[in-house]
Protein backbone atom coordinates (compact mmCIF):
# COMPACT_ATOMS: atom_id res chain seq x y z
CA UNK A 1 0.00 0.00 0.00
CA UNK A 2 1.28 3.48 -0.76
CA UNK A 3 2.58 5.92 1.80
CA UNK A 4 -0.06 8.41 0.66
CA UNK A 5 -2.78 6.22 2.18
CA UNK A 6 -0.91 4.88 5.21
CA UNK A 7 0.32 8.17 6.64
CA UNK A 8 -2.03 11.04 5.82
CA UNK A 9 -0.56 14.53 6.00
CA UNK A 10 -2.20 17.80 6.99
CA UNK A 11 -0.12 19.89 4.55
CA UNK A 12 -1.56 19.87 1.03
CA UNK A 13 1.79 20.65 -0.58
CA UNK A 14 3.51 17.71 1.15
CA UNK A 15 0.61 15.43 0.21
CA UNK A 16 0.83 16.57 -3.42
CA UNK A 17 4.59 15.99 -3.47
CA UNK A 18 4.24 12.50 -1.98
CA UNK A 19 1.40 11.68 -4.39
CA UNK A 20 3.50 12.75 -7.40
CA UNK A 21 6.46 10.78 -6.07
CA UNK A 22 4.35 7.62 -5.69
CA UNK A 23 2.91 8.00 -9.19
CA UNK A 24 6.40 8.45 -10.65
CA UNK A 25 7.58 5.34 -8.81
CA UNK A 26 4.64 3.27 -10.09
CA UNK A 27 5.15 4.55 -13.61
CA UNK A 28 8.85 3.66 -13.44
CA UNK A 29 7.93 0.12 -12.35
CA UNK A 30 5.26 -0.41 -15.01
CA UNK A 31 6.82 1.43 -17.94
CA UNK A 32 10.48 2.28 -17.35
CA UNK A 33 12.13 4.87 -19.55
CA UNK A 34 14.26 3.40 -22.30
CA UNK A 35 17.03 5.20 -24.09
CA UNK A 36 17.16 5.00 -27.83
CA UNK A 37 20.03 6.05 -30.04
CA UNK A 38 19.23 7.80 -33.27
CA UNK A 39 21.69 7.85 -36.12
CA UNK A 40 21.55 10.72 -38.55
CA UNK A 41 21.89 9.98 -42.22
CA UNK A 42 23.49 12.24 -44.75
CA UNK A 43 21.16 13.97 -47.17
CA UNK A 44 20.69 12.27 -50.51
CA UNK A 45 21.80 14.87 -53.00
CA UNK A 46 20.27 12.96 -55.90
CA UNK A 47 16.78 12.95 -54.34
CA UNK A 48 15.35 16.27 -55.47
CA UNK A 49 11.99 17.92 -54.92
CA UNK A 50 11.06 16.99 -58.47
CA UNK A 51 11.67 13.31 -57.73
CA UNK A 52 9.65 13.57 -54.53
CA UNK A 53 6.73 15.11 -56.40
CA UNK A 54 6.94 12.46 -59.12
CA UNK A 55 6.99 9.68 -56.54
CA UNK A 56 3.95 11.15 -54.79
CA UNK A 57 2.12 11.40 -58.12
CA UNK A 58 3.13 7.83 -59.01
CA UNK A 59 1.78 6.48 -55.71
CA UNK A 60 -1.47 8.39 -56.23
CA UNK A 61 -1.86 6.78 -59.64
CA UNK A 62 -1.09 3.37 -58.15
CA UNK A 63 -3.84 3.81 -55.55
CA UNK A 64 -6.26 4.92 -58.26
CA UNK A 65 -5.48 1.82 -60.32
CA UNK A 66 -5.94 -0.47 -57.31
CA UNK A 67 -9.31 1.12 -56.66
CA UNK A 68 -10.66 1.11 -60.22
CA UNK A 69 -8.80 -1.90 -61.74
CA UNK A 70 -9.07 -0.24 -65.16
CA UNK A 71 -6.49 -0.98 -67.85
CA UNK A 72 -6.27 2.72 -68.68
CA UNK A 73 -5.28 3.55 -65.11
CA UNK A 74 -2.69 0.75 -65.19
CA UNK A 75 -1.11 2.17 -68.34
CA UNK A 76 -1.02 5.69 -66.88
CA UNK A 77 0.61 4.27 -63.74
CA UNK A 78 3.21 2.34 -65.78
CA UNK A 79 4.07 5.50 -67.74
CA UNK A 80 4.54 7.41 -64.49
CA UNK A 81 6.80 4.63 -63.17
CA UNK A 82 8.90 4.70 -66.34
CA UNK A 83 9.27 8.49 -66.13
CA UNK A 84 10.26 8.26 -62.47
CA UNK A 85 12.80 5.48 -63.14
CA UNK A 86 14.45 7.51 -65.90
CA UNK A 87 15.07 10.46 -63.59
CA UNK A 88 16.05 8.29 -60.66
Amino acid sequence: MSSVCTSPLADVNELSTRYNSELAHILQDLAPLKSKSITEHADCLWYTDELGDMKCHKRKLERKHKQTRLTVDLEIYKDACASYDILK
